[in-house]
């Protein structure tokens, strides 16, 4: 389980804040110990949390395809989508274009 999912099921929101600082809440709830997950995980969370439009999927036998959302998404959410789509034991990666 990553940084992220392990928040998550811990029952934390995390979202990138205004001046781009990694957010967790409930705040009251954060444990030295996750503090410091967050802290050692910050670049891997700020990506999964990043907003793209264009994201390249690899599928287990190998095909590799684009998934757009002109309006954008967040990786968890294309991640969804593609295992929705596509088999969630298909999808090997889901990658951010650019």
């Amino acid at each position: 389980m990553n940084a992220l999912a392990r928040l998550h099921a811990e029952g934390f929101r995390v979202r990138i804040g205004p001046a781009g600082k990694l957010q967790a809440a409930p705040a009251s709830r954060l444990t030295p110990e996750l503090s410091e997950l967050i802290k050692r995980n910050a670049d891997d969370i700020r990506a999964a949390l990043g907003v793209h439009r264009c994201w390249h999927v690899t599928l287990v036998d190998g095909t590799r395809l684009a998934a757009v959302r002109p309006a954008g998404c967040t990786h968890a959410a294309i991640l969804e989508s593609c295992r929705d789509q596509f088999g969630a034991d298909r999808v090997v990666t889901v990658e951010a274009h650019g």
